[in-house]
């Protein structure tokens, strides 16, 4: 199998996994707004989609907006159990002293 196949194939398991619903949980209840990106819960420089960040159960479907706060410095991701990265995730957040 090909790389790009296996990307296909991951991203396919995040998107049966999510329901096509957002998977963040921010303010007590799951964000459910239509999945746009997948974001990987392994990041940094030569870290995406290499070694575990490539499997799904280190990606998270993610709507746009949360998406966009993340990459602009607004919050992050936080998994609340740590054998199952995906199982409950959380948005943290920044205040304006972080």
């Amino acid at each position: 199998m090909d790389k790009a196949q296996f990307q296909r194939e991951q991203r396919a398991k995040v998107m049966a996994r999510s329901q096509g619903r957002c998977e963040i949980l921010e303010l007590g209840s799951r964000c459910g707004f239509r999945v746009e990106e997948v974001h990987h819960l392994i990041g940094g420089h030569g870290k995406r989609n290499v070694g575990k960040s490539a499997l799904a159960a280190y990606q998270v479907g993610i709507c746009r907006e949360h998406h966009r706060d993340i990459h602009n410095g607004l919050g992050y991701v936080r998994s609340l159990d740590e054998d199952s990265p995906t199982e409950r995730l959380i948005f943290v957040r920044r205040s304006g002293t972080e």
